[in-house]
């Protein structure tokens, strides 16, 4: 009798949950496991290190990750860096950490360091020893550190050396390397090239193989099959890739059956990266149908799936080549609002988009400052979000009889009523326009700014409600520049011709909606470089002699400000 266990490279049957956890996706499984396996042993070996550190790739656990890979140079520098057991052929480790390290580059763009560093891997690759049919054979290395230098070099306005990455990938001879996988891998990475080159044509073309079904069969032989199956991985990804590309080549119809197939997959809500993608690339095809209301609800749906996660969802999204930019889905969904004259819905977005900035700037900071016991009780809660929100799955019930884990629902909602204003920092939290309203000063109204590499918007609210207003976006940051510019230097007036321009590029087209004598002015991208106490009307006053100013990073922060209206007394404190 066969022993399928056996086929699978690298798998031991003492590590056989361990691996399986890893090629379903279950990275924070396989973090504990192969802590555990480690403190098993009582020390760290290349072979308890590799498996930790793929986890924390796979989980971007940076801070963790790097830690990972440094010792595992350690392990290295003492001679230890092979892999081998029963059942297992040797495979040398030796490219294993520069492809991790490339990889986490890559995903915090830092291009130019992933190439050097993939550079390196694919040299140490190429002199690689081990087994051809071990758990990491050299010339899969090689399929990887080509991948991310095409990616890369692509990413970083390098084509033809990017080409080259690839002819090179093609050109690999995988026939002595488990070649149905390998071959696999080989053209799902040669079409991630293809998109990160927009040539997405021949990204279409590459994919037109069914190499995966041998991994299926195989890998559902002895995992299981169904939609719990290791192909899910291969699958998913393509079927974003072949959407996208379809697409970009005008096959509208076929790009919608495509992204349907993807959307409606059981697995899909385990891949927060790719199915936020799908969502986007759907809405997107949806605006090119003529269908703006569909685009409308995809736009929303991406959105929900972008606000469920409180870290940054770039995984396997970065390796396909094109890198998802989030904030294109606010930016696309509030043009379709202001158009279809829904200024409320649009400026809820606008917050909502500047709300999941923060987030995202602050989701690796795990140290908080927290005051007091509910404080450190929404911080506990927040750690324990994270493990949830990292294992991929959202759980039925409020709280998991079998593991007592508590859902996702019942977390924020203790984090959102322990400590209200932590809560803002650390989930995409907003309020609505109405909510905005009631926080304004007497004779106070709100101008919010946004733009996106198309158009400019400024959105007034005031107690009579929100309007929208389109403004000139042509050489917005330029004109910053200059204003800024005159004003740090000592030519006496030169100022004052970038500071009308200005004002009548951004205040002037609103004067009809601002009835009010003070204002709170919440600026967008470099637009909070901007004096806008400066900009100086056509009669000489400056916009600081005409209102009462007042700058804020959103509108949602007026929730946790004092109103202006209240009396302000105390001490003053002089030099």
């Amino acid at each position: 009798m066969v022993c399928f266990v056996c086929l699978l490279p690298g798998l031991a049957q003492a590590d056989l949950a361990l691996w399986s956890d890893i090629a379903l996706g279950r990275f924070v499984k396989a973090e504990i496991a192969a802590e555990k396996n480690i403190g098993a042993a009582g020390e760290e070996t290349a072979a308890n290190l590799a498996p930790l550190c793929l986890a924390r790739s796979k989980l971007k656990r940076y801070s963790g990750l790097f830690e990972c890979i440094d010792k595992l140079d350690v392990r290295f520098a003492a001679g230890d860096r092979t892999i081998s057991g029963f059942f297992i052929p040797t495979s040398d480790l030796s490219p294993l950490p520069d492809l991790l390290r490339a990889t986490a580059y890559l995903e915090l763009n830092r291009v130019a360091d992933a190439v050097a560093v993939a550079e390196r891997a694919l040299e140490s690759a190429r002199s690689n020893t081990g087994s051809t049919w071990g758990p990491l054979p050299p010339k899969g290395y090689q399929v990887d550190a080509l991948m991310l230098l095409g990616i890369a070099n692509a990413l970083s306005g390098s084509p033809e050396t990017a080409r080259e990455h690839r002819a090179a990938l093609i050109a690999l001879d995988l026939s002595d390397t488990q070649p149905q996988k390998y071959e696999n891998l080989r053209d799902v990475s040669v079409a991630r090239i293809y998109m990160a080159l927009e040539e997405y044509a021949n990204a279409l073309a590459r994919m037109e193989g069914e190499h995966e079904v041998w991994v299926k069969g195989l890998s559902d032989l002895v995992l299981g099959a169904g939609d719990d199956s290791v192909s899910t991985l291969f699958e998913l990804p393509k079927l974003l890739m072949v959407g996208t590309a379809q697409a970009a080549t005008g096959k509208l119809e076929l790009a919608q059956e495509s992204l349907d197939a993807l959307i409606a997959h059981p697995r899909i809500v385990d891949q927060g990266d790719v199915h936020w993608l799908a969502l986007f690339e759907r809405g997107r095809v949806a605006e090119q149908l003529g269908q703006p209301a569909q685009a409308v609800e995809f736009f929303l749906r991406a959105i929900e799936v972008i606000e469920g996660q409180r870290a940054s969802l770039t995984t396997e999204a970065t390796k396909i080549g094109f890198v998802g930019d989030k904030q294109q889905v606010y930016a696309r969904l509030v043009a379709l609002l202001v158009a279809a004259d829904k200024p409320a819905q649009a400026f809820d977005v606008v917050e909502r988009s500047k709300a999941r900035a923060l987030v995202d700037m602050l989701a690796e900071k795990q140290d908080f400052a927290v005051r007091g016991e509910k404080g450190e009780r929404a911080k506990r809660a927040l750690l324990e979000l994270d493990e949830v929100q990292f294992e991929g799955r959202a759980l039925a019930a409020p709280i998991d009889g079998a593991s007592g884990r508590r859902s996702v629902d019942v977390l924020v909602e203790e984090i959102r009523n322990a400590d209200p204003e932590f809560f803002s920092l650390v989930t995409v939290t907003t309020i609505p326009a109405d909510t905005v309203r009631g926080l304004l000063g007497p004779d106070e109204a709100l101008v919010e700014y946004y733009y996106d590499e198309d158009a400019l918007y400024a959105f007034v609210v005031d107690s009579s409600g929100v309007r929208s207003v389109p403004l000139d976006r042509t050489g917005l940051v330029d004109a910053i520049a200059w204003l800024r510019a005159e004003l740090q230097s000592s030519k006496g007036e030169t100022y004052r011709q970038p500071a009308q321009q200005l004002y009548q590029r951004l205040i002037k087209p609103l004067e009809p909606e601002l009835t009010s004598a003070k204002l709170v002015l919440v600026p967008h991208g470099a637009l909070h470089y901007l004096p806008f106490a400066a900009l100086r009307c056509a009669d000489g006053l400056y916009l600081l002699d005409r209102y009462g100013l007042r700058v804020a990073p959103s509108a949602s922060v007026l929730a946790y400000l004092r109103p202006s209206s209240q009396d302000k007394t105390g001490g003053i404190i002089a030099f």
